[in-house]
């Protein structure tokens, strides 16, 4: 099954919010667990590639250090049209990982940690 990278970083976060998560029965634990294992090389490349935007299009002050402001990293302003574009491909990436299959009453004991955000990316695994 091919999943956009964004939708890789959701899961993620969701991992982050489940995993401490103890009234979820133990399958679906399991097969959370393995679905959050084969998308972290996605995660790596990810932070990997934004890193190497970073390097390549950030502001620099006169020691060449990159410079950041309360919201984050600086772009350069004659490369923030460029930055966008290659964040956007980025994002837009689709990644191949194994099929997964939930129900929506696997979620039932986590349904006030489940944003509809963290449901958008759990929808194509959820069976009905």
């Amino acid at each position: 099954m091919k999943i956009k990278i964004t939708s890789v970083l959701v899961l993620n976060s969701l991992y982050e919010k489940l995993k401490q998560n103890t009234s979820l029965a133990i399958k679906t634990k399991f097969q959370l667990n393995r679905l959050f294992l084969e998308i972290l090389p996605h995660i790596d490349f990810y932070q990997n590639e934004v890193n190497l935007l970073i390097q390549k299009y950030a502001a620099r002050d006169d020691n060449n250090e990159i410079i950041t402001t309360d919201t984050g990293v600086s772009i350069q302003k004659e490369n923030i049209e460029e930055f966008s574009k290659r964040m956007i491909e980025l994002q837009d990436t689709e990644v191949e990982i194994s099929e997964y299959s939930f129900s929506e009453a696997d979620f039932d004991k986590a349904s006030d940690e489940i944003t509809v955000t963290d449901l958008m990316a759990l929808m194509p695994f959820i069976k009905e």
